[in-house]
């Protein structure tokens, strides 16, 4: 993918590309290091941006754009967005698994959070509690 000069966020294909002045600061904020640690990492293990959180013993899907979610046979795409202000908000996308269900965006059900971590978290904790609202009674029980 080629990157866009304008976007100010990290890619979608998770490459990190340390010549480009806006994803050098996207992933050192969301890494939580320095700019010469990033490099170094980059230069150790490539520019895939996942192999780069493990090099610096990151969790990887705390700085994931959005990954897969999936409960029973419902899939979802799960995103994790922070603001400015560095807080994070958790966004969920239903994808298939229920049938007669159109894919859609679930509301956002919470405040932001002060961690990515806190983030995914709720997003996947909502994915469950939205199957059991659609397939059971809303409890845990099919």
């Amino acid at each position: 993918m080629a990157d866009d000069l304008e976007e100010s966020g990290a890619q979608a294909g998770s490459r990190i590309n340390v010549n480009e002045p806006h994803e050098v600061r996207y992933w050192t904020q969301h890494l939580d290091v320095s700019e010469r640690e990033l490099r170094k990492a980059v230069a150790d293990v490539g520019v895939s941006a996942r192999q780069v959180a493990e090099q610096l013993g990151k969790r990887w899907m705390e700085y994931a754009t959005e990954h897969a979610f999936e409960y029973g046979s419902v899939r979802f795409t799960l995103k994790v967005t922070p603001d400015e202000a560095g807080v994070f908000l958790p966004h969920v996308h239903y994808v298939e698994g229920i049938v007669g269900m159109a894919p859609n965006e679930l509301p956002i059900d919470a405040g932001p959070y002060d961690s990515a971590a806190e983030a995914w978290r709720h997003a996947e904790q909502q994915a469950v509690r939205w199957v059991h609202d659609q397939t059971g009674d809303g409890r845990g029980r099919f």
